[in-house]
C-alpha cells in the first residue's frame, strides 16, 4: 500500500496501419491504457474525419436499426484502415436499404392490421364482461356504424352530440363505444383523431353471424405468420450484405472516433502513445496477440514537459474512500494519499457521533444491501460496523439506555469528556497532516528546503495544546517559531523575507488552532444523538400502552437514523475535508483516464449477464 499515487508510464506502440483500429480497441479492452499522442514527430492521421461518416451512419441506424441483426464482434475484423472500412460499410448498408425498403413498409402495413385487429379483439372482450351485445349494435350497411374510441391515460373522453356512447376501458384508455349515422363515419373518426383520440371500426370482413372473436384471433395468426415470413427475408438481406460484421466494424470506428482524435502515422505504420498503469510491457502484447494483431511495444522515458496522470490504487475495501482524498482535486505526484487513513477515521468520526448498536445495525444492513449496486456503499458498511462498536462502549440499542450495559460511559452522564476526547484525537490527526505536508515537501525538493519549517511549525504547535496540561511545555513554543523563521528565510532580502513569513504563521497557526477547537462538534453531535435517542424514549414510555410505545419508538428510531445520519455524514466530511485536508492536499495531480471498453467487451458482458 503507497502512501503516494501511482503515477501512469509511458508506453509507444508500432502496429501496421490496416491494425491500427484493431491495436486501439485490444488496448483498451485492458482497462490500463490511455491514449495521449505525441505531435510533431511524423504524419498525423485525424481521425475526425470519420466523423460525418460515422454521422451517416446514425442517420441510417436512426431508421432502421429495429430490422438490423446484433453486431458479431467474435469474428476477426478485416485488416482495413478505417477509412475505407467504413466507406464499404456504409456501402453495404445502402445497399440493404434499397433492397428491403419495401419489405420494411410492408411489415409498418401488417403491425398497423395487426393493432386494429387486436385493439377489436379486445373491445369485444370488454364488450362482453360490460353485458353489451355487439351483434344486436351491428348494422352494417343499414343507418347505423359501431365506431370505438379510445383516449390516451388520463384524457378526458369528450361529450358526442347526436351519437349514442357507451362506455368502456381498454386497459388503461377510457373508451366509448360510439354509434354514428352511416354517412358521417369517416368525418366522425377524423374529428375525433384532430382531439389525439383513436377511433377505430370493425372491419368490413368481420362476420357477427359467426363468433367474431374467433374469427378475429384467426386473423391475427395470418398476420402473424405473414410478419414472420418478412422477417425471413430481411434476415437474408441481412446475410447477403453481412450486416451483423459491417455494424461490429463501424460500432468498432464510432468507438474510435469519439475516444482518439489523432495519431501519428507514416503511409505503412501508425505509432500508438500515451500512458498506461501495465506492469510491463507483457501485458499490452499478451492483449494484443488475442486479437492477432502484429506490434512492437515498449516503455520510454515520458517526453519532457509531460507529467504522468496519476492512479489511486488500493484494497477492496478501502477504495470508496477515494471518493474523499479527490475531492479537493487528485493529489499531485509528490503528494500524499491519504485514502488509507480515511478507512479509519471516517468510521471513527462517525460512529463516535452516532453511537448505538441499533441504529448501526440499521446502516451496516443498509450498506450490505446497497454496496451490490453501489461500490461507495462499503463506507456505509464500515460506519454502521463503527456505530454498533460505539453503541456497546455508550450502553444504547435503539435509543434505549436500559436493554445492555455500557462498556464505557453513557455520554449524557460524562458530558465533558465526551466533548474533549475528540479535541485530543485532532491535535494527533491535525499533527500528522503537518507531518505529511513537510513529508510532501521533502519529497518535491529531494534535499534541504522548507520542510524545516514544517518540523518547526509542528513543534510550536505542540508546544501551544501541551501548555493546557503543563504550561512549561509553552516554553518550546519560541523555539519552533525562529525554525519556521529561519528555514524561510532569504539572504538576499532578510527583513522582507522574515516579516511575510512572521505573517503567514500567524496565519496558519490561527488556522490550525480553529480546526482544533472545531472537532469539539464531534462530542457534540455524540451527546446530540444521545439526547434524542433519550427523548425518544421518554416519550414512549410516557404513553403508557405497549401500542404507543412500539409506534414511538418505531417512528422515533426512524427519526434519529434519518435526521441524525445525515448530519453526522455532512459534519465527518466537512471535518475531513476542510480541518484535515488543508493541511496538506494540493490536488494539483490529473487523474489517469483510461481508454474506454470496446464494444466487443461491453458486448460480452451483457452476454455474461444474460446468461
Amino acid at each position: 500500500m503507497s502512501l503516494r499515487p501511482i503515477p501512469a508510464r509511458w508506453f509507444e506502440a508500432v502496429v501496421p496501419r490496416d491494425m491500427a483500429t484493431g491495436a486501439i480497441e485490444a488496448l483498451a479492452g485492458t482497462g490500463k491504457v490511455q491514449i495521449e499522442r505525441l505531435e510533431g514527430r511524423r504524419r498525423s492521421l485525424e481521425l475526425s474525419v470519420l466523423r460525418e461518416g460515422v454521422e451517416r451512419f446514425r442517420e441510417i441506424e436512426r431508421r432502421f436499426s429495429a430490422h438490423w441483426p446484433q453486431p458479431d464482434f467474435d469474428r476477426p475484423q478485416r485488416n482495413l484502415p478505417p477509412e475505407p472500412l467504413l466507406q464499404l460499410a456504409i456501402e453495404a448498408f445502402a445497399g440493404w436499404e434499397s433492397e428491403a425498403e419495401h419489405l420494411i413498409n410492408r411489415l409498418a402495413v401488417l403491425g398497423d392490421q395487426r393493432d386494429e385487429v387486436d385493439f377489436c379483439r379486445r373491445a369485444l372482450r370488454q364488450f362482453a364482461d360490460a353485458g353489451i351485445d355487439i351483434r344486436r349494435l351491428q348494422t352494417r350497411g343499414g343507418f347505423l356504424d359501431v365506431v370505438c374510441c379510445c383516449a390516451a391515460a388520463k384524457q378526458e373522453m369528450p361529450i358526442f352530440e347526436d351519437v349514442l356512447a357507451l362506455p368502456f376501458a381498454v386497459e388503461d384508455s377510457a373508451c366509448r363505444l360510439a354509434l354514428v349515422r352511416n354517412p358521417h363515419a369517416a368525418m366522425f373518426i377524423r374529428q375525433m383523431a384532430g382531439q389525439n383520440i383513436t377511433c377505430t371500426r370493425f372491419p368490413d370482413w368481420l362476420s357477427f353471424d359467426e363468433d367474431p372473436r374467433g374469427i378475429l384471433d384467426a386473423r391475427i395468426e395470418e398476420l402473424d405468420r405473414e410478419v414472420r415470413l418478412v422477417d425471413g427475408e430481411l434476415r437474408k438481406l441481412a446475410e447477403k450484405y453481412g450486416l451483423r460484421d459491417r455494424l461490429a466494424e463501424v460500432a468498432r470506428i464510432a468507438w474510435l472516433v469519439e475516444n482518439v482524435d489523432a495519431l501519428e502515422a507514416s503511409e505503412h505504420f501508425v505509432w500508438l502513445t500515451g500512458w498506461t498503469v501495465a506492469a510491463d510491457e507483457g501485458v499490452l502484447n499478451q492483449a494484443l496477440e488475442e486479437r492477432q494483431v502484429s506490434a512492437l511495444v515498449h516503455f520510454a522515458a515520458a517526453p519532457v514537459g509531460r507529467s504522468p496522470p496519476l492512479l489511486l490504487r488500493h484494497r477492496k475495501w478501502i477504495r470508496p474512500f477515494e471518493l474523499f482524498s479527490s475531492a479537493l482535486g487528485m493529489p499531485g505526484e509528490n503528494d500524499a494519499d491519504p485514502t488509507a487513513i480515511l478507512a479509519l477515521l471516517v468510521p471513527l468520526l462517525f460512529g463516535y457521533m452516532f453511537g448505538d448498536v441499533g441504529h448501526g445495525l440499521v446502516l451496516l444492513l443498509a450498506g450490505l444491501y446497497l454496496k451490490r449496486r453501489w461500490e461507495t456503499a462499503r463506507i456505509l458498511v464500515l460506519c454502521g460496523l463503527s456505530a454498533m462498536l460505539f453503541g456497546f462502549l455508550f450502553g444504547g440499542i435503539f435509543s434505549r439506555e436500559d436493554v445492555i450495559p455500557a462498556l464505557w460511559i453513557h455520554p449524557l452522564q460524562e458530558p465533558l469528556l465526551v466533548l474533549t476526547l475528540p479535541v485530543v484525537g485532532a491535535i494527533t490527526l491535525l499533527s500528522g497532516g503537518i507531518l505529511l505536508n513537510g513529508l510532501q515537501t521533502r519529497w518535491r525538493e529531494q534535499v534541504g528546503g522548507t520542510w524545516l519549517g514544517d518540523l518547526g511549525f509542528f513543534l510550536f504547535y505542540l508546544a501551544v495544546v501541551f501548555s493546557f496540561v503543563d504550561p512549561r511545555s509553552l516554553w518550546l513554543a519560541p523555539a519552533g517559531l525562529i525554525i519556521y523563521l529561519a528555514a524561510n528565510a532569504e539572504q538576499d532580502r532578510l527583513l522582507a523575507s522574515l516579516l511575510g513569513s512572521l505573517g503567514h504563521f500567524v496565519e496558519i497557526a490561527l488556522q490550525i488552532l480553529i480546526n482544533t477547537l472545531s472537532f469539539l462538534r464531534v462530542g457534540a453531535f455524540a451527546l446530540a444523538h444521545e439526547g434524542l435517542s433519550n427523548a425518544t424514549s421518554l416519550l414512549a414510555d410516557a404513553t403508557g400502552n405497549a401500542l404507543g410505545f412500539t409506534i414511538v419508538m418505531v417512528l422515533g428510531n426512524l427519526l434519529v437514523i434519518a435526521l441524525e445520519g445525515l448530519v453526522v455524514s455532512i459534519q465527518t466530511t466537512r471535518l475531513v475535508l476542510f480541518e484535515f485536508f488543508v493541511r496538506f492536499i494540493r490536488g494539483t495531480g490529473r487523474e489517469f483516464r483510461p481508454l474506454p471498453f470496446p464494444p466487443s467487451v461491453i458486448q460480452g458482458e451483457d452476454s455474461e449477464r444474460k446468461t
